[in-house]
């Protein structure tokens, strides 16, 4: 989700700064069981929402494309799972953006 979300282009991508490294650590040593929770629910929610086969076996495009639209329906709704949705992507940029990773020097 974070590389779909921060995509290599002429600087390094999610991956390559290791975001999904910062949130995996985040969530076992500084998310309390409800964060991590919700967090998981927020994963499990996207997986969801590419079935039948789930989010990873989808081609590229069409993972953005989904994650475009359950982008604009979680920043304009106030759900629990756009809640969800909306920490979930603030965390992946904070990582990113904090990263060592992402400084392209």
């Amino acid at each position: 989700v974070a590389e779909i979300m921060i995509p290599a282009t002429d600087t390094p991508g999610a991956m390559a700064a290791n975001v999904h490294g910062v949130v995996d650590g985040l969530m076992m040593d500084w998310a309390v069981p409800t964060t991590r929770m919700q967090f998981r629910q927020a994963l499990a929610d996207i997986d969801a929402k590419a079935a039948p086969h789930g989010f990873m076996t989808r081609p590229p495009a069409e993972r953005a494309a989904l994650l475009t639209s359950i982008d604009i329906a979680a920043f304009q709704g106030q759900g629990p799972a756009d809640q969800a949705y909306r920490r979930l992507k603030q965390l992946i940029w904070y990582a990113y953006f904090t990263s060592e990773g992402a400084d392209p020097d």
